[in-house]
């Protein structure tokens, strides 16, 4: 018996148990359209997967209104936030860490200072702990380059 087969079964055993005014001869059918009509509203939900160009796409789509949310509310100052790429990353530049496993929710912004940088990872000290444990206190927390906006 499979294991579709099984779930019918309990299902029609559930509904003759259960007092639900089910027929014995009925039973099996009406588990089975129950069953019919969770697998239709699961199927009607299911949204084809977001490709990875699609999520890029939709990632730079979201950075550039962050960078033009940060370029207008940066202390009331202009500034030229810009997101970057490894190549551009150097020590000592002021960043603003937009993490895109937070769908560059502005809330999860953090700012801070590039200490280093390697062949994959951006290196950063943020603000909160620098002024928590000092410069040399502080440890250097990997990102992304592309979770970086210049600022």
């Amino acid at each position: 018996m499979s294991e579709r087969e099984q779930l019918i079964a309990m299902m029609a055993a559930t509904l003759l148990a259960g007092g639900y005014g089910t027929r014995k001869e009925n039973a099996v059918d009406e588990a089975e359209a129950i069953l019919a009509e969770i697998d239709a509203r699961a199927a009607a939900r299911r949204e084809p997967p977001e490709t990875a160009e699609q999520r890029r796409a939709r990632n730079d789509a979201t950075a550039e209104r962050v960078v033009a949310q940060l370029n207008a509310q940066q202390h009331n100052a202009p500034m030229n936030a810009r997101k970057l790429t490894l190549a551009e990353v150097t020590p000592q530049m002021r960043v603003a860490y937009v993490p895109t496993h937070a769908e560059w929710d502005t809330s999860a912004i953090e700012h801070g200072t590039v200490s280093s940088k390697n062949e994959r990872y951006v290196f950063v000290k943020f603000d909160k702990l620098v002024a928590k444990f000092g410069w040399d206190g502080t440890t250097s927390q990997s990102c992304k380059a592309d979770d970086l906006v210049a600022i």
